[in-house]
């Protein structure tokens, strides 16, 4: 059996050449993201900006979370 490009034998070349040409159907199906083009990014910076206004802290001593408004944050854990 003859070797073509290292450790491919003649005989599995068909193989290698129909898994190549699919491979090539299914980039030309599913291109890859075009980075040449600019990306549009959301604006969070107004979230910050709300979350300032509040903070994370047990709800009543169970162990779970809830947000407190800021000004209340002083009645935590009271009933």
């Amino acid at each position: 059996m003859g070797k073509i490009y290292g450790k491919m034998d003649v005989a599995n070349r068909d193989r290698y050449k129909d898994i190549a040409d699919q491979d090539r159907d299914h980039r030309k199906k599913y291109p890859s993201l075009l980075t040449n083009k600019p990306m549009v990014v959301e604006d969070t910076s107004y979230q910050q900006e709300v979350s300032k206004n509040y903070t994370i802290a047990v709800a009543y001593n169970k162990g779970g979370y809830q947000v407190i408004p800021t000004d209340q944050v002083k009645y935590i854990g009271k009933k």
